[in-house]
């Protein structure tokens, strides 16, 4: 029981840990979007939209560092697998 508590804490250290780095790579206006938008889960205005791909470029590179980012390329073969 206690082993599982300690994984799920250091899941949430290094989940914390990338958000920060993130926020690091972010200029102004992303923070501001990301911070009032989409961790809230609110719609963003349609003029801000072009933001988006740079956040979550800054994402993917900050979680799959090594380019394995099979969870944004999953296919039926790959989830038929399991």
């Amino acid at each position: 029981m206690a082993r599982s508590r300690i994984d799920e804490y250091e899941e949430a250290r290094r989940i914390m840990h990338q958000y920060k780095v993130l926020v690091a790579t972010l200029n102004d206006e992303q923070k501001e979007l990301l911070k009032n938008y989409y961790i809230p889960h609110k719609i963003a205005p349609w003029n801000k939209h072009y933001l988006f791909k740079e956040i979550y470029s800054n994402w993917l590179e900050i979680v799959f560092p090594n380019g394995d980012d099979r969870f944004k390329r999953l296919d039926k073969k790959m989830l038929l697998k399991g």
